[in-house]
């Protein structure tokens, strides 16, 4: 699933709502029909990735920047 839309249409923060980094205003959000606070934010963090318009490259190697997150990633 991806979520798109135009600039400033609240794409951000659906993606801040879906992994608990803000509280949903008003309404309320299911995955799968449960309540979203029936997950935990460390599992939905884990399975949800925010890509921005503008991407971030560290001054360091490719592979640094490719593995950036991952300590134990492989070479492969």
């Amino acid at each position: 699933m991806a979520i798109i839309g135009d600039k400033e249409s609240g794409k951000s923060y659906i993606a801040e709502v879906l992994t608990m980094f803000k509280e949903l205003q008003t309404g309320e959000v299911k995955i799968d029909g449960r309540f979203l606070s029936n997950y935990s934010a460390r599992r939905l963090r884990s399975q949800i990735v925010h890509l921005t318009q503008q991407p971030v490259i560290f001054n360091e190697t490719i592979r640094e920047n490719i593995a950036y997150g991952r300590t134990n990633a492989s070479d492969e």
